[in-house]
């Protein structure tokens, strides 16, 4: 028998939105979402367009599966907030290859609705941006209602889908509110519905999972969404069970940029070492005729940085000659100088290559780590 989520009026509904191009429901997808948002957001925009791409979201966890990570990929600019702290130095390992570039900037804090509006103008946020994602898990409600520092054009929030839609509710503030796992969190999606409205916004769509509703400024909503903009009309119920979005291989770490090589240890833990080099815990020794390879990887065309850490001890200079073999033929990138304080080398691809591996060898006793590898 088929599942029932919240009641067969709503599944009713659900599949008659399905058939309509109007309604968002048909357009989503995921590629780092949790569920289908990735693709709601993007029919959204390409409804109204976008300005400024700059976005911000708190509640992102490790940052891997949320609703920006694809507007980063995309080259996005914003702000990502998280409250705990292990998740937060998880996403400064992760996502170090665009936090170091600044297309990323990250807070991490325990928000409330008395310190939201100080965090967004600490990070430099305020005014227009285009995408806002709210996901807290409690005070939802409360936090966008007391958001002025800046204005976006899309709000993205969760909503509480056990309540019918012609019920308002909203869980009373408490600021150190934590979930339980329990239902009560948020707001129902008539008391969103209301609370945007009063601040100038049209809801346009819930995900089919019924976890987030979609708002758009109503002054660009205007005839491109469903009407009547209500919860009556858009609502989902709560889908607990629906099988997981499932796309593709799992993340591990942000791939933007072509980051080919972002964590030290991950990488050392891979190399393989002869002719004498050895590992020792995070780092590589490296003796005169030892060489160290690297694992295999894909280097699109591109101006490449390689960076190392580097131990020269009482030398000054030390000889390295690295190359590239690819597939069956090699690029040879030539007898470099590590000079004493220089750890980085450039060097310039023309094409892709496949299954890449890269050599450091005919070093005189020194440590050398190759850290990272990326597009310039």
């Amino acid at each position: 028998m088929e599942p029932v989520y919240g009641g067969y009026r709503w599944n009713k509904k659900t599949r008659e939105r399905l058939e309509n191009p109007v309604f968002l429901e048909q357009y989503g997808y995921k590629v780092f979402s949790q569920n289908d948002e990735d693709g709601i957001i993007q029919e959204i925009f390409d409804r109204i367009g976008t300005t400024s791409k700059r976005f911000i979201e708190f509640g992102v966890e490790n940052g891997l599966e949320c609703n920006s990570h694809y507007l980063l990929f995309k080259g996005w600019t914003g702000l990502w907030i998280e409250g705990h702290r292990p998740y937060y130095e998880q996403i400064q390992e992760k996502f170090s290859c665009v936090i170091s570039t600044g297309a990323l900037k990250t807070e991490c804090a325990f928000i409330t609705r008395d310190n939201i509006n100080r965090i967004f103008m600490k990070n430099g946020m305020q005014g227009d941006i285009d995408f806002l994602s709210v996901d807290v898990d409690g005070n939802d409600y409360h936090v966008w209602e007391a958001i002025q520092a800046v204005k976006p054009r899309v709000v993205c929030i969760e909503y509480n889908g056990k309540f019918p839609p012609d019920c308002e509710w909203i869980m009373p503030y408490f600021s150190a509110h934590l979930w339980q796992g329990n239902d009560n969190q948020g707001a129902s999606l008539k008391a969103l519905e209301v609370l945007g409205r009063r601040k100038g916004y049209q809801l346009v769509g819930t995900n089919i999972t019924g976890v987030n509703a979609f708002f758009v400024r109503e002054s660009l909503a205007k005839n491109k969404f469903p009407l009547p903009a209500t919860a009556e009309n858009l609502y989902n119920p709560q889908c607990c069970v629906l099988p997981s979005h499932v796309t593709g291989h799992r993340s591990d770490y942000c791939i933007l940029g072509e980051s080919v090589l972002s964590r030290q240890n991950d990488y050392l833990s891979k190399m393989q070492c002869t002719g004498g080099a050895r590992r020792e815990a995070d780092r590589i020794v490296i003796p005169s005729g030892g060489v160290v390879y690297g694992p295999y990887t894909t280097l699109p065309a591109g101006d490449y940085k390689i960076v190392m850490d580097i131990d020269l001890s009482d030398t000054i200079d030390i000889p390295v000659a690295g190359k590239i073999t690819a597939n069956s033929g090699r690029i040879f990138l030539g007898g470099f100088l590590l000079e004493n304080g220089k750890n980085e080398y450039k060097f310039k691809l023309w094409k892709q290559f496949e299954n890449v591996e890269f050599v450091i060898n005919n070093v005189s006793d020194v440590v050398v780590a190759l850290k990272k590898i990326y597009l310039i």
